[in-house]
């Protein structure tokens, strides 16, 4: 092995030139090929932490309006809608989604009381003062009846939650089977009360409260009255403390439900509605359809979606609208995409050009060595000890051009790769839906984007590093293999 050194040393001093020539030309293939792998993998971190850091969401808006319209139409429409969300929902791959329908308190067809011959109850988040029995006897004769809104949920977290309108403060959300079987649980607003005999109870996680079926003919009589009774099993604060502003611009602190629940008791209340009335919706409400919202994980399932709606490309000239945080977040997404395929080909090409730049330089190296390695083979060293001796040569070659092309790299190449990444970001500032509650702030990009340093991209470049090495090796080995000290006897 001593002599293997030696040899070594000597051949790598006194050709000075051709060592300097070899360490030139494999810092300036290494150069290239770490700034373009180091830029690839900031690109690739940056398009990871803001998929990461900002949810995909979309929107899809009914804009369907009670006002002016016949009972039968607003329920057909109602159900279109409903059937396009649900079909949307099982081909396309969101990661969550709600659709919501919210009975509204005033002269609504489900109220929070519960009747008992001449008595009532009252559940509402309303003041703390109480209310005697007259009083809300004179609010039900008189449609002024104060009751909360109730809000089906298709989904376990709320969609007011899910979008930080709301947080929940106790308990807990919906499990699946509740929402399947339509279960009599609900979640409530905190500070919910009951008022019953002109007095003020709380209510709490594990009380029960009494949802009615509700229906009043033009003077004010009840011809229609079913109730049942929910248990709480979650209690949430409004993101300002009391209440959340609709797409109406109405404030709600509605009671949840489970969808089937709330299907349940509206359908019934609904037929007698309009039996009752000749159009019902003249002068009360139904109920109020909300957009449904869908988040995506991955830019792909945003994509897949957005390609599915084209099935539905009549519903939306004129009707459904939709709205998503991918319109002010796409075009620096999609540059940063461009980016990071863009450097993948040219780090690609690089390691191609250092492999055949190596071959040529191996090639070169043997060739004029040819006459050097068969004296030694005639002498009787062995082949293996040839070849380790080249391969030496050639990986403290490598090991020099590398360290170089690793300070290069982070000096000039992490500062021309940030300055590049950074040209493609666009600032935005906040995303709001329809549901006026729902206001989505995008920070800068900037401040996602961290420098990487030799550690964190040291990975993917010893890939590269090693691939090159054992590319060496092999390429030395085969040319040394193919020196036969008789054939360059003859040939001098």
């Amino acid at each position: 092995m001593k002599r293997i050194l030696r040899r070594v040393k000597l051949d790598l001093t006194k050709k000075l030139s051709k060592t300097f020539l070899k360490c030139v030309v494999f810092i300036v293939l290494f150069s290239m090929l770490f700034s373009s792998l180091y830029i690839q993998n900031i690109s690739k971190q940056l398009e990871n932490s803001i998929i990461g850091e900002f949810d995909i969401y979309a929107e899809i808006n009914p804009n369907i309006q009670e006002e002016g319209m016949e009972l039968e139409t607003f329920l057909q429409e109602t159900a279109e809608y409903e059937e396009t969300i649900r079909d949307i929902a099982t081909h396309t791959s969101p990661s969550y989604y709600d659709f919501n329908l919210t009975n509204k308190a005033f002269r609504s067809l489900i109220r929070s009381i519960k009747i008992e011959g001449d008595n009532v109850t009252l559940y509402d988040s309303g003041g703390s003062s109480p209310i005697s029995n007259e009083e809300i006897w004179e609010q039900i004769n008189t449609f002024w009846l104060i009751s909360s809104d109730v809000k089906s949920v298709r989904s376990s977290v709320p969609k007011d939650i899910e979008m930080k309108a709301a947080t929940l403060v106790a308990g807990r959300t919906f499990n699946e089977n509740e929402l399947i079987n339509g279960e009599h649980v609900c979640i409530i607003p905190n500070g919910f009360r009951e008022y019953r005999d002109g007095k003020v109870l709380s209510v709490w996680l594990g009380d029960e409260i009494v949802l009615s079926e509700f229906v009043q003919d033009e003077n004010g009589n009840i011809v229609h009255y079913k109730e049942h009774t929910y248990t709480v099993i979650g209690v949430y604060n409004a993101e300002n403390g009391v209440s959340m502003e609709t797409m109406s611009n109405f404030l709600e602190s509605p009671i949840y439900i489970p969808e089937l629940a709330f299907g349940e008791m509206i359908e019934s209340p609904l037929k007698i509605a309009n039996e009752t009335y000749d159009n019902y919706l003249e002068e009360h409400s139904a109920f109020v359809v909300h957009p449904t919202i869908f988040k995506f994980s991955t830019i792909d399932d945003f994509k897949g979606f957005i390609n599915y709606l084209e099935n539905y490309a009549d519903k939306f000239d004129e009707g459904y609208t939709y709205s998503t945080t991918m319109e002010t977040q796409f075009s620096s997404i999609s540059n940063i995409l461009s980016i990071s395929k863009s450097i993948f080909y040219i780090s690609a090409l690089c390691f191609i050009a250092c492999i055949c730049i190596t071959f040529i330089l191996l090639l070169f190296d043997i060739e004029t060595s040819k006459k050097e390695i068969g004296i030694l083979l005639s002498l009787g060293e062995s082949f293996k000890a040839v070849v380790i001796q080249y391969i030496l040569e050639m990986l403290i070659v490598s090991l020099i051009a590398i360290t170089v092309s690793f300070a290069v790299t982070q000096t000039i190449g992490v500062r021309v790769a940030n300055r590049l990444v950074q040209d493609q970001i666009i600032q935005e500032e906040s995303v709001q839906f329809n549901d006026s509650s729902y206001k989505i702030e995008v920070e800068h990009y900037e401040e996602i984007l961290q420098p990487l340093s030799i550690t964190d991209n040291i990975k993917i470049t010893s890939v590269y590093i090693i691939g090159i090495c054992l590319f060496e090796s092999i390429l030395l080995i085969f040319l040394i293999k193919r020196i036969d000290p008789k054939e360059l006897l003859k040939d001098s």
